[in-house]
């Protein structure tokens, strides 16, 4: 999480000094911002894929 931050910082800096403006860093935020959540659903589905599905419960007999 502190990466992903200063990450965010460091390229919302680069892009004021390469002068396109102020708007420039709510950009890059924004394209963070997607490809994370991009990074998140392809995370997600993958993790779907491999798991195996939980067997079923064997019924427990009562006695009387």
């Amino acid at each position: 999480m502190n990466i992903a931050n200063s990450l965010g910082a460091a390229l919302g800096g680069v892009a004021i000094a390469a002068g396109l403006g102020y708007l420039a860093p709510a950009r890059v935020g924004l394209v963070l911002a997607v490809l994370g959540l991009v990074l998140a659903g392809v995370s997600l589905a993958a993790d779907r894929r491999s798991c195996d599905p939980e067997p079923e419960p064997e019924p427990v007999a009562v006695a009387r």
